[in-house]
């Protein structure tokens, strides 16, 4: 009797998700688990909610954002995707670490009793497909098709990545709000290149947007002294607050000194700026007066 392959096969899964999209984005960080490692000590398995199974998050291919909503939508539905013991269906399918679709179905239960949930995090990414119609599909109603069990489509992810991924993609999202401008310097930074990027600062400070300045140690460079490494601080800082009058210091300092440092700077607002350039002119108006 001739067999006919799983309706539910790898393929028909994998066009319902977002997952292929992730082969194509080069900035998220490595995710993926490779096969489950069996725990060391007996675990009782995160109990799953009983609530009435909702949809996954539509979740939408990866590609150039348009907009600073499109990309915040994006991480709140992320966010939103149900995790551990909040997913609701009985039966998963993991994604492999090469992305393709496992072809057994298991226990969500089972799963989680593997997984090392402080490391690992299971995560849906798309619920179990839809019951085949008999009078569409005559395959549906054929006894000799092993459909298995409705199983939906999970991966596990690493906790860490998985935040870093968020808290970067969150980053982006306010730096396109305002308008954020980056710096990186060197702990050793030569004294030409140091006026290049101080004058940058300025520039923009000036413009009114922010500026998140990173100082950190140049791989394969010298590494600075302590007291060089302040003094490098020191002179960003008097670069921005008193080379750009009404600038300020946006957030609180982070890192440490000689190792990697994050400031956040916001320059003067549109009022302050408007005046000042009528002073600037105005000055330069009665100088040339004074010359005639």
């Amino acid at each position: 009797m001739r067999h006919l392959p799983c309706i539910f096969s790898p393929a028909r899964a994998l066009r319902q998700i977002f997952l292929l999209s992730t082969h194509n984005n080069a900035t998220v960080a490595p995710i993926y688990l490779s096969p489950l490692v069996p725990r060391t000590t007996t675990a009782t398995a995160t109990p799953r909610t009983t609530a009435t199974p909702a949809p996954a998050p539509s979740l939408i291919k990866a590609r150039a954002l348009s907009s600073t909503a499109s990309l915040r939508k994006k991480v709140e539905q992320v966010k939103r995707r149900p995790i551990n013991g909040q997913i609701p269906y009985k039966w998963i399918r993991l994604v492999q670490a090469d992305g393709s679709l496992a072809p057994e179905a298991r226990r969500t239960d089972d799963v989680l009793m593997e997984l090392d949930t402080e490391t690992w995090t299971l995560e849906l990414l798309a619920p179990p497909p839809a019951p085949r119609n008999p009078d569409s599909d005559p395959d549906a109603s054929d006894p000799d098709v092993d459909v298995g069990p409705p199983a939906a489509v999970c991966r596990i992810v690493d906790r860490a990545a998985a935040e870093a991924a968020a808290e970067e993609a969150a980053r982006a999202a306010r730096r396109k709000a305002v308008g954020t401008k980056e710096l990186e310097l060197n702990w050793a930074i030569a004294p030409h290149d140091l006026e290049h990027k101080l004058r940058r600062l300025r520039e923009f400070l000036g413009k009114g947007m922010q500026v998140e300045v990173m100082l950190a140690r140049k791989r394969g460079g010298r590494a600075a002294a302590k007291d060089e490494a302040e003094a490098l601080l020191a002179r960003v800082r008097e670069a921005a607050l008193e080379g750009v009058p009404g600038s300020k210091e946006s957030r609180k300092m982070s890192g440490t000194v000689g190792g990697v440092v994050h400031l956040y700077f916001e320059g003067p607002p549109e009022k302050m700026r408007r005046k000042a350039a009528a002073e600037g002119k105005g000055e330069g108006e009665g100088e040339e007066r004074g010359d005639e």
